[in-house]
């Protein structure tokens, strides 16, 4: 029961965190996102979750966006944000944050 429980708040907070983000202006749901993305051990139930779920959630952002910042820093189409390497992270949130970045170039 307690795991039901656990799944639960995790699914809870991570679609909190999803309409957050998309129902924020543009920028301020970029800096939201690279804030999640830099202080990731402040939201321990969104360690499991993979990254093209949380850059999919930014306005003009689809799969073909994040899959393409994602290959960019090395990271899998399927990496979860525990996963990422301080390296990852830090390209991701340049990449978020910037207007130049790999992520909103076509």
């Amino acid at each position: 029961m307690e795991a039901l429980m656990l799944a639960n708040r995790v699914r809870l907070v991570r679609a909190q965190v999803r309409r957050a983000v998309e129902a924020m202006p543009r920028r301020e749901g970029r800096l939201k996102v690279a804030e999640i993305l830099h202080n990731l051990e402040d939201h321990p139930d969104l360690y499991g979750w993979e990254c093209r779920h949380l850059l999919c959630a930014l306005p003009r952002v689809g799969e073909q966006r994040a899959r393409r910042a994602l290959s960019a820093v090395g990271a899998s189409w399927r990496r979860e944000l525990g996963e990422l390497t301080p390296r990852q992270v830090h390209e991701l949130e340049e990449d978020v944050v910037g207007d130049s970045g790999r992520l909103w170039s076509r």
